[in-house]
Protein backbone atom coordinates (compact mmCIF):
# COMPACT_ATOMS: atom_id res chain seq x y z
CA UNK A 1 0.00 0.00 0.00
CA UNK A 2 1.30 3.36 -0.99
CA UNK A 3 1.43 6.18 1.55
CA UNK A 4 0.34 9.62 0.53
CA UNK A 5 2.48 12.59 1.48
CA UNK A 6 1.13 14.87 4.16
CA UNK A 7 0.03 18.14 2.64
CA UNK A 8 -0.09 21.47 4.36
CA UNK A 9 -3.30 22.23 6.16
CA UNK A 10 -5.81 24.36 4.35
CA UNK A 11 -6.12 27.80 5.91
CA UNK A 12 -9.52 29.45 5.86
CA UNK A 13 -9.65 33.15 6.53
CA UNK A 14 -12.19 34.36 9.04
CA UNK A 15 -15.06 36.13 7.38
CA UNK A 16 -16.37 39.08 9.33
CA UNK A 17 -19.13 41.41 8.35
CA UNK A 18 -18.72 45.13 8.52
CA UNK A 19 -22.27 45.24 9.89
CA UNK A 20 -21.47 43.07 12.93
CA UNK A 21 -21.80 46.00 15.38
CA UNK A 22 -25.25 46.73 13.95
CA UNK A 23 -26.47 43.17 14.59
CA UNK A 24 -25.03 43.28 18.11
CA UNK A 25 -26.83 46.59 18.68
CA UNK A 26 -30.09 45.05 17.44
CA UNK A 27 -29.62 42.24 19.93
CA UNK A 28 -29.18 44.77 22.73
CA UNK A 29 -32.25 46.68 21.53
CA UNK A 30 -34.30 43.49 21.64
CA UNK A 31 -33.20 42.85 25.22
CA UNK A 32 -34.15 46.42 26.15
CA UNK A 33 -37.56 45.99 24.52
CA UNK A 34 -38.09 42.77 26.46
CA UNK A 35 -37.32 44.52 29.75
CA UNK A 36 -39.63 47.42 28.88
CA UNK A 37 -42.31 44.87 27.99
CA UNK A 38 -42.30 43.61 31.57
CA UNK A 39 -43.34 47.02 32.85
CA UNK A 40 -45.56 48.35 30.07
CA UNK A 41 -47.52 46.58 27.34
CA UNK A 42 -46.06 43.07 27.24
CA UNK A 43 -47.96 41.92 24.16
CA UNK A 44 -46.57 44.84 22.11
CA UNK A 45 -43.00 45.15 23.32
CA UNK A 46 -42.26 41.44 23.59
CA UNK A 47 -43.44 40.88 20.02
CA UNK A 48 -41.28 43.78 18.85
CA UNK A 49 -38.32 42.36 20.77
CA UNK A 50 -38.84 39.00 19.11
CA UNK A 51 -38.95 40.53 15.63
CA UNK A 52 -35.84 42.62 16.19
CA UNK A 53 -34.03 39.59 17.56
CA UNK A 54 -35.05 37.48 14.58
CA UNK A 55 -33.57 40.10 12.25
CA UNK A 56 -30.34 40.14 14.26
CA UNK A 57 -30.14 36.34 14.42
CA UNK A 58 -30.76 35.96 10.69
CA UNK A 59 -28.10 38.49 9.78
CA UNK A 60 -25.28 37.14 11.92
CA UNK A 61 -23.68 33.72 11.76
CA UNK A 62 -22.48 33.84 15.36
CA UNK A 63 -25.09 32.80 17.93
CA UNK A 64 -22.91 33.95 20.82
CA UNK A 65 -25.22 36.83 21.73
CA UNK A 66 -28.46 35.96 19.99
CA UNK A 67 -29.03 32.56 21.63
CA UNK A 68 -28.96 33.86 25.24
CA UNK A 69 -30.98 36.89 24.14
CA UNK A 70 -33.59 34.58 22.67
CA UNK A 71 -33.92 32.77 25.98
CA UNK A 72 -34.15 36.09 27.82
CA UNK A 73 -36.83 37.49 25.49
CA UNK A 74 -38.83 34.28 25.81
CA UNK A 75 -38.70 34.37 29.61
CA UNK A 76 -39.67 38.04 29.64
CA UNK A 77 -42.57 37.32 27.27
CA UNK A 78 -43.86 34.56 29.54
CA UNK A 79 -43.48 36.70 32.67
CA UNK A 80 -45.07 39.74 31.04
CA UNK A 81 -48.02 37.74 29.80
CA UNK A 82 -48.43 36.10 33.20
CA UNK A 83 -48.37 39.44 35.02
CA UNK A 84 -50.82 40.96 32.54
CA UNK A 85 -53.29 38.10 32.93
CA UNK A 86 -53.04 37.54 36.68
CA UNK A 87 -52.89 41.17 37.83
CA UNK A 88 -54.91 42.74 34.96
CA UNK A 89 -51.92 44.98 34.14
CA UNK A 90 -48.20 44.74 33.65
CA UNK A 91 -45.65 45.61 36.36
CA UNK A 92 -46.29 49.33 36.48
Amino acid sequence: MERRPAYAAVRVLAVTSRYAPLWTALTVVSIALAIVGLFLWPFVFEAAAGLVLLIAAKSTANARYTAPALIFVTVCAMLGATFAVVFNHALY
